[in-house]
Order: structure tokens, then sequence, then C-alpha cells
């Protein structure tokens, strides 16, 4: 997924993978979300989903800020030393409970974020390439 977010809310998301969803794109204005279909070719509105919102980085940043029962752990992964960060979701989805991000030790950027059901099992990961934070216009 390429994936832009402002602290605003407002976000644009790409699926590159899987194969069949690739170009399905999600825009959110910060009050209401269009959606492009490119199997359909139509595009759609929706009300902002607070399920939806949990693949954001954004939403992981305001969960992390928000919930003291965060927990920080150094780990390697891939041969590189990490720092893991895992916060519970709040709002009792099943497939959403917990989420943990990976951060480069050096540049502390995003590697990947896995989300896990309430069974502790992956049901959702994001690989971050090409990652920037706060861009310069």
């Amino acid at each position: 997924m390429n994936h832009v977010y402002d602290k605003e809310g407002k976000y644009q998301m790409t699926i590159i993978e899987p194969k069949r969803l690739n170009g399905y794109t999600t825009v959110c204005d910060g009050t209401k979300v269009s959606e492009y279909n490119p199997i359909t070719e139509k595009s759609m509105q929706i009300e902002v989903s607070p399920v939806k919102n949990q693949l954001l980085f954004g939403t992981f940043l305001h969960n992390y800020l928000n919930d003291e029962s965060a927990q920080i752990v150094e780990e390697q992964l891939d041969g590189q030393n990490v720092y893991a960060v895992t916060v519970p979701i709040a709002g009792e989805f099943k497939y959403m409970a917990t989420e943990k991000v990976w951060f480069d030790y050096k540049t502390t950027y995003p590697i990947k974020m896995e989300i896990y059901d309430t069974e502790g099992s992956l049901t959702i990961r994001i690989d971050f390439v090409n990652f920037i934070y706060n861009p310069v216009k």
C-alpha cells in the first residue's frame, strides 16, 4: 500500500498488493471518504471508518500517544537492530486487537506494521518503503 497521511486526519491510500486489488484508492479529506475500485472503475463516497483507519501509521501514533500500556522493546529484525512498539487497538475488533510497529534504530523510521486478532494471529502486514516524515514542500 502507498499511503500519505497528515496530522489533521487527511490521507490517501492506494493498494499495490495483492494484485487483484492493485489501484484501489481511498482518499479522506478529514470528514468524508471517497473510494475508487479499479475492477469496477467506479467511485463511491462512504463515512470515515475507525476500522480502516487502523491501517494508517498516523492512527498507530495516535494510539501510542494515548495508551499508557504501550510496550517498547529492542529486537533484531532481518539482522538489524530495531525497536518494536506494541499497542492495543480500542474498539474490540475481532481481527484488529493489537498492532506492532518495528522502527529502524538509527533513522527511527518505521519498517513494518503488523496487526493481530484477539487470538494473537497476524491479520494484516504493512511494509513501509520510502517512508518520508514531514516532507518539505
